[in-house]
């Protein structure tokens, strides 16, 4: 049967879980044994919205067996080792963890057996690789040699981990700077740009295009080519040397669209196809 338990010890530390036995007084008198204060034993009632699992990180299994292999090199018994380990540690998922494994030893499993029904009874997760390489001491009996190969697996795992963690560090710095950039172009440049090519526009329409010069070359160039005067202006402007060079840049540009809008008619016209609107206007706005 299921059974739940809750437990005090003598320094008054709860430690609570889940536990499957034959008999509710085989799990009493061994609680007892351990020498807690108070012992409440109920039975385990399955709830049916429960799916959250209790973890056990990587590191806290490394942190567990590197202190359960210190124990057992200076001679400690197992339950001994695990005991000590019981007291020192404040996870309520280790106390848990490691109590029920010390409860299923007494009970008469084996090491493997008690750390397989204690994440099943706790629903406790751990990493998988390590439940199977658990396996190898039933085999073997070299408990020592065992841990160590999951202490070294674990260290590795974590090693690389860790790397690959430092390794997204520079991309996400230069994400992080990117985005501060983009934010402070965005809030504080480019506004101050709209504010400068609209007083320059303005400039551009009242005096410019009257033949008052007021804007520096690279601007005058910048705003004659996206928003240009009007034929009669621009034939007023050509008698100033300032202009003359802008005027003839666009004459050639000008002249090289409109070639390429006659072709483009003469293939229309010769296919005997009807000349689009747009096309029309296009033409008629280069020839303005």
């Amino acid at each position: 049967m299921k059974l739940k338990y809750k437990v005090v010890n003598k320094n008054g530390n709860k430690i609570k879980g889940c536990i499957n036995v034959d008999d509710i007084n085989d799990l009493e008198i061994i609680l007892i044994n351990f020498g807690f204060k108070k012992i409440y034993i109920k039975e385990y009632k399955a709830s049916r919205f429960r799916f959250i699992k209790n973890k056990m990180s990587d590191k806290q299994i490394l942190i567990f067996i590197k202190k359960l292999i210190g124990f057992l090199k200076i001679n400690a018994s197992l339950s001994q080792a695990l005991s000590l380990i019981l007291e020192s540690s404040n996870n309520k998922i280790i106390q848990r963890f490691i109590f029920n494994i010390l409860i299923n030893l007494n009970l008469g499993s084996n090491i493997v057996e008690s750390i397989k029904a204690s994440t099943l009874d706790n629903r406790i997760k751990i990493n998988i690789v390590v439940l199977e390489m658990l396996e190898i001491l039933d085999a073997s009996g070299d408990m020592i040699g065992v841990l160590e190969s999951i202490l070294n697996y674990l260290s590795s795992k974590l090693d690389l981990e860790n790397k690959f963690k430092l390794s997204t560090i520079y991309p996400k710095i230069v994400l992080t700077i990117g985005l501060v950039v983009f934010t402070v172009f965005m809030v504080f440049i480019v506004p101050s740009y709209k504010e400068m090519f609209v007083r320059d526009y303005i400039t551009w329409i009242v005096y410019e295009g009257s033949g008052s010069p007021r804007l520096n070359k690279v601007a005058r160039n910048i705003i004659f080519t996206y928003c240009p005067f009007s034929k009669e202006i621009r034939a007023k402007l050509r008698s100033n040397p300032l202009y003359k060079d802008i005027l003839d840049r666009y004459d050639i540009r000008t002249s090289q669209k409109l070639h390429h809008m006659d072709n483009l008619y003469q293939k229309l016209q010769n296919s005997r196809y009807d000349i689009p609107n747009e096309i029309a206007i296009q033409r008629r706005f280069l020839e303005s």
